[in-house]
């Protein structure tokens, strides 16, 4: 019986101990690099793959501005550095766009 709590035990915290599941992004727009070890960083290269060479590096907490998203089974971002970085929860966080102005905000017209 005891083994048998211990297992449980072991098992419920492995459940709860894993990180959310890493989807594939695909709008275009503003984001923040985000990564799981700050000791690492995000190659952003020259082509969408991995075999592309490294065109820079990104560090944690960095912006990019995608402009465009690859149409391949895993999709990758054309960045505004013009480089690819891979476009994943993984690495990447979406920032949310600032609104727009509001009505108040527009000059009025004085006639």
């Amino acid at each position: 019986m005891k083994y048998i709590l211990v297992i449980t035990l072991t098992i419920l915290v492995g459940l709860y101990s894993q990180a959310a599941p890493t989807k594939n992004l695909t709008d275009i727009g503003s984001y923040k690099v985000r990564l799981a070890n700050t000791a690492n960083h995000l190659n952003c290269r020259t082509g969408p793959g991995t075999h592309f060479p490294v065109r820079a590096r990104l560090q944690q907490g960095e912006s990019i501005q995608v402009l465009h998203v690859t149409a391949h089974s895993k999709p990758w971002f054309y960045t505004n550095m013009r480089c690819f970085v891979r476009a994943s929860s993984s690495f990447l966080t979406k920032l949310k766009n600032k609104p727009s102005h509001k009505e108040t905000d527009k000059p009025k017209i004085i006639r």
